[in-house]
């Protein structure tokens, strides 16, 4: 689509100053600026827009804005609760703690059941959440407001008990599978990683296909999940059972298989594995 359809598309009647000399790219950070004015279906189609262009814009108002920085202190407990995060090449480990600073800058972390939201609590949450985004858009993530935090596994709205709910704007997690998921990082069960794929996936409507794929990757990721998921329900998989509840999960239980278990799925499921590290842009530790 080119830039003035976009802007046509885009547009509601309103009293945007938008700065349309320069490039495409000038015009749409022009607009970045003026959100605020923007419908929220605005805002998100921007957001994807730049997003596929690989232009990050800082979130605050005005511009420039100084990143949130990163503790030192706070490398303790990735050591300690993250065993990812020491075998993190230097410089993606580097774009890890960057993104991680601003995901606890930036969300809100409210404690349900009793539990008491310390900067364990933050940084570990935020660990699991940006393993997901090292190679994305943090702009992937803007749309999320808030994470509460249960003690352990809890109720949801139907009765079941869960680990976790996430959708758009929150994220729901039970802090002690959170830890279990983490303590054992190669059992495919990460309520983290399951959750914030969820995110993920509703940045444009929860259909199990995540944001800002290219034409090419959008028709093999449909066809691959489809496939994936008639094995599912067929009980032919090696996903886990959940996966076969609706494309949804499919996806978020994938998800967590592809950082928990790659080598495994990459034997299993090359397919899928590869649609997968097309769209997280990486390809975990041990998978070859």
């Amino acid at each position: 689509m080119g830039i003035g359809a976009f802007f046509r598309r885009l547009f509601r009647p309103g009293p945007i100053q938008v700065d349309y000399s320069g490039t495409a790219d000038d015009r749409l950070k022009s607009l970045w600026r003026e959100r605020h004015k923007l419908t929220g279906h605005a805002v998100d189609e921007l957001t994807k827009e730049l997003a596929r262009r690989g232009i990050e814009m800082r979130s605050a108002e005005p511009e420039p804005k100084v990143e949130p920085s990163f503790d030192p202190a706070w490398r303790a407990i990735l050591q300690k609760r993250v065993p990812f995060y020491d075998r993190l090449p230097p410089a993606r480990r580097a774009r890890f703690e960057q993104k991680l600073a601003q995901f606890v800058e930036t969300k809100r972390f409210v404690p349900a059941d009793g539990m008491t939201i310390t900067d364990e609590v933050k940084v570990v949450i935020a660990a699991t959440a940006c393993r997901l985004m090292i190679n994305l858009p943090i702009l992937f993530l803007e749309p999320l407001q808030w994470v509460k935090v249960h003690p352990k596994a809890f109720r949801d709205s139907s009765g079941r008990t869960v680990c976790g709910i996430g959708c758009r704007e929150f994220v729901e997690i039970a802090w002690r599978e959170l830890l279990q998921g983490l303590k054992n990082p190669s059992d495919g069960f990460n309520p983290g990683y399951h959750e914030f794929a969820h995110v993920l996936d509703a940045l444009d409507g929860l259909d199990g296909v995540p944001p800002c794929l290219s034409p090419l990757l959008y028709g093999y990721w449909v066809e691959v999940m489809n496939e994936e998921f008639v094995r599912a329900v067929r009980g032919q998989s090696w996903l886990s059972p959940y996966s076969a509840t609706d494309k949804l999960e499919l996806f978020a239980v994938a998800t967590e298989m592809f950082f928990e278990m790659p080598k495994t799925m990459r034997t299993h499921h090359p397919d899928l594995f590869e649609i997968l590290a097309a769209f997280y842009r990486q390809r975990p530790s041990g998978s070859r």
